[in-house]
């Protein structure tokens, strides 16, 4: 078990360090906090890659670092987990078992009320 953990470890460690090169060096951004903007000030910059291409680099590294942190917790969770617990069944088919009412706007109505009844 320990030996598989340890790959999904190193995935996370190779994203992370990927993370903090992109985050600190290679981009290294700049933000405008009033308004939602900002440049980049790093390596990527000063070697003329785009910034749409920088956009696209770090829109793809941060999905890839929650994945890993995600697998990490998923095979911790089916190693302390037996393997005939309910908790596994549950956890799969749980979305399945939520009733969706059918007058929608008669639910909105009901939560508004219990909100603002608090």
């Amino acid at each position: 078990m320990l030996q598989h953990y340890r790959w999904l470890l190193f995935n996370f460690q190779a994203w992370s360090f990927a993370v903090d090169l992109l985050a600190t060096i290679l981009i290294s951004p700049v933000f405008y906090s009033p308004i939602w903007g900002g440049y980049s000030h790093g390596l990527f910059r000063s070697m003329g890659i785009p910034m749409k291409a920088e956009l696209g680099i770090a829109f793809f590294v941060c999905p890839c670092i929650i994945t890993s942190v995600i697998a990490l917790f998923e095979h911790r969770h089916f190693c302390v987990t037996p393997s005939n617990s309910w908790f596994i069944v549950g956890s799969i088919f749980g979305l399945m078992l939520i009733k969706i009412p059918e007058d929608q706007l008669a639910a909105k109505l009901i939560t508004v009320k219990e909100s603002h009844d608090r």
